[in-house]
């Protein structure tokens, strides 16, 4: 057996209370929503960085179309950079905007308890962005989709 390959015992999940999936991505239209956090969980980006994932839930479409109507109860994931060595202060401005939206006090250091993000509300946008992404080891490029969420104010 290869180093990468590991033998499972019992794998304890609670896959009774959840819907399978089909693993298709599916994007909230493009529009002006109010969320709702619902979940946040910690985790390493494909170059290894921290990153915090924040699973959102549609409240509301301010966006007045039939197609953003829709996506009410939708549940949507961002994912925001933690890493303290990034290049620009662009990744904490990105944070500090969403907790300045969720209404998260900041302590002394400027840190902050991400639980209490959990049931606040904010007013953002959905953006949906085409972009062509290059696998390293196959060097094969596919075009790829990706979902924002930007311009966060408070609601």
């Amino acid at each position: 057996m290869s180093d990468n390959n590991v033998a499972l015992e019992y794998i304890d999940l609670d896959l009774n209370d959840v819907e399978a999936s089909d693993g298709s991505f599916e994007t909230a239209h493009p529009g002006e929503y109010l969320f709702e956090v619902t979940a946040i969980s910690g985790g390493q980006s494909n170059a290894g960085k921290p990153k915090m994932v924040i699973t959102y839930k549609i409240i509301e479409a301010i966006t007045d179309s039939d197609e953003c109507q829709a996506e009410i109860e939708k549940e949507v994931m961002q994912s925001y950079s933690l890493a303290k060595d990034a290049k620009s202060d662009f990744p904490r401005r990105r944070i500090k905007a969403l907790v300045e939206a969720l209404g998260v006090e900041l302590d002394k250091r400027g840190g902050f308890d991400p639980n209490d993000m959990i049931g606040a509300r904010m007013i953002g946008e959905v953006k949906i962005e085409q972009y062509d992404d290059t696998n390293p080891i196959t060097k094969m490029t596919t075009q790829k989709t990706s979902q924002k969420i930007i311009r966060e104010r408070a609601d």
